[in-house]
């Protein structure tokens, strides 16, 4: 079996290193990644993946918002070229984690074993603090809170301007799908789904997703500005493509700053001790223990 991963990555010199340690010590086999015109030295870090013979890099400076597009190329690369049975396509701040014996790290390709779906469902978890943490604490040291109970984000009349009742990541979030590389026509935006020839619907596996969408405030102003920017000149996207990207791009256009957007995305103290108190947030260090262990 062989097991190859794909990364969409851009800026992301503060978790891409951890990203690729924790996959290639789980099962992964082999990285296809595409830097979309990093100046922070991600590409520097994925250089040194290639030179080792982990990672193919291929380079996308473009400022359109072309992740889709990009997603399917590695996806059929990994398939045609590299020959994979199995496909992950995965961002920088997401760790796909396998049931793990005491004291060592599990391994992807036992879930994977034996399956005779298309496509296997996995849950994934948003890592939360409370948001002035980030302001002191390294994202692997704060980041530590995930939701206990689901909630469903609800509908907005007006996506942009309604303001949400919780934080935006105490809100559940889709699945997203590891893929067989044999039938598959084309994979979804987000990776929530892909589409097969037979077709074939997700089936449940026991991997778990963390997720760590929110690690500082500056990357988090950066990371706004350049989707809503992209988003806003292909007037081809429907409105609900990356709604939330508008929202907080609009938010910090109209205020100068990001602090009124970055409050939205997480908790503040005051609120994450309530939540904890009413059994909506349970502490979670497994990802933090595990990639502890791979530093030392």
């Amino acid at each position: 079996m062989k097991l190859v991963m794909t990364l969409l990555v851009r800026d992301e010199v503060d978790i891409v290193r951890e990203n690729l340690e924790f996959h290639l010590a789980r099962g992964v086999d082999h990285v296809i990644a595409i830097d979309n015109g990093s100046t922070d030295g991600t590409t520097e870090i994925l250089e040194e993946y290639a030179r080792a013979g982990a990672l193919t890099l291929l380079h996308e400076p473009s400022r359109d918002y072309l992740q889709a597009h990009w997603v399917n190329r590695m996806a059929f690369m990994a398939r045609d070229a590299m020959g994979a049975d199995w496909i992950i396509n995965n961002d920088a701040d997401e760790f796909w984690r396998p049931p793990s014996p005491p004291g060592r790290p599990g391994d992807l390709k036992a879930v994977l074993a034996g399956r005779r779906g298309s496509a296997l469902s996995c849950l994934r978890h948003n890592m939360m603090a409370p948001y002035r943490e980030l302001d002191s604490k390294l994202w692997h040291e704060a980041l530590v809170w995930r939701a206990a109970r689901k909630l469903k984000l609800p509908r907005l009349r007006d996506p942009l301007k309604d303001p949400l009742r919780h934080p935006y990541f105490l809100y559940d979030l889709p699945p997203k799908v590891i893929v067989r590389a044999r039938d598959l026509v084309e994979v979804d935006k987000g990776c929530h789904a892909a589409a097969f020839d037979p077709p074939a619907e997700p089936e449940p596996c026991d991997v778990e997703i963390y997720h760590f969408p929110i690690r500082s405030r500056t990357k988090f102003e950066a990371s706004v500005r350049h989707i809503a920017a992209a988003v806003a000149r292909d007037g081809s996207l429907p409105p609900e493509t990356s709604w939330k990207y508008r929202r907080w791009g609009a938010m910090i256009a109209k205020d100068g700053h990001a602090h009124r957007a970055f409050a939205e995305t997480l908790p503040s103290a005051t609120r994450t001790l309530a939540y904890r108190l009413c059994g909506y947030l349970e502490r979670d260090d497994t990802l933090q223990d595990e990639l502890e262990a791979l530093r030392t």
